[in-house]
């Protein structure tokens, strides 16, 4: 079962845990104390919660599940890095080339024939050369 990275969404967001957890939990006494226990894992985000914060972040809540790549950008030059996939993407935009890695070999060094796609697209394209 897919599962959504809180720890990820805290760390990449301008969100708090506090936050956060009045987001998840808004009519709870103790929003904190039930955003730690899903946190560690002893408890599960319900479909209202989950929309709420998909709402919140301002993304389609599937992209909540859909992966945990973290990016990072330097001028025309972004990096995607997703650690359960031991993979990285450097991609520059002003050529639309990017080489993936998976540990230390390259995968795949390419330029890309479009000049336009979504970031989702992007993923997908990225993660069938991973597969």
């Amino acid at each position: 079962m897919a599962k959504i990275d809180l720890h990820r969404i805290i760390k990449d967001s301008l969100l708090s845990e506090s936050e956060l957890a009045k987001i998840l939990f808004p009519s709870n006494t103790h929003p904190e104390k039930s955003l730690q226990r899903i946190l560690k894992g002893e408890s599960e985000l319900k479909e209202t919660q989950i929309v709420a914060l998909s709402n919140r972040l301002g993304e389609d809540f599937n992209t909540l599940f859909s992966n945990s790549w973290t990016s990072k950008n330097a001028s025309e030059h972004w990096l995607f890095t997703n650690e359960s996939l031991n993979a990285q993407v450097f991609f520059d935009t002003a050529n639309f080339s990017y080489t993936i890695f998976r540990g230390n070999e390259i995968v795949v060094n390419t330029t890309m024939a479009v000049k336009s796609i979504t970031l989702k697209d992007f993923i997908k394209t990225v993660e069938s050369q991973l597969n």
